[in-house]
């Protein structure tokens, strides 16, 4: 078990005119870049989150405890998507773990370019 220390982060939230679509478009690029950060781990330790764990490389970078995602927690290879995200009888797409997703996902987007750079469609006015 981690010696869990409470990091001060700066907002987590994407910018104010930023209104998610719900298409998954980051969920499904964003999946295998997702960085899981020393809270994440703690906070799903803390809520008895294995299934989570489970699915995630953890690894010490300088003082801090991080990790990567996703893994298949069976043969440890690494998956091409996000295992959290569905999409029920085509409709909008939802998180599963929405309640404690990864503060990297909680952060997307961080911009209107990074958005851009995933074709998210969310600064896009709707009719």
């Amino acid at each position: 078990m981690l010696t869990c220390r409470k990091l001060k982060l700066k907002g987590i939230m994407p910018p104010k005119d930023f209104n998610c679509k719900q298409c998954g478009g980051c969920c499904l690029r964003l999946g295998f870049e997702i960085q899981i950060t020393e809270n994440d781990i703690c906070r799903w330790e803390k809520q008895g989150r294995e299934d989570i764990l489970d699915r995630i490389d953890i690894y010490f970078f300088k003082s801090l405890v991080v990790g990567d995602a996703w893994f298949h927690p069976r043969t440890t290879k690494e998956v091409d998507r996000c295992p959290w995200l569905k999409r029920p009888q085509n409709k909008k797409y939802i998180c599963t773990i929405q309640n404690t997703k990864p503060e990297a996902c909680k952060e997307f987007p961080k911009s209107k370019g990074h958005a851009e750079e995933y074709n998210c469609p969310g600064f896009k006015k709707s009719h």
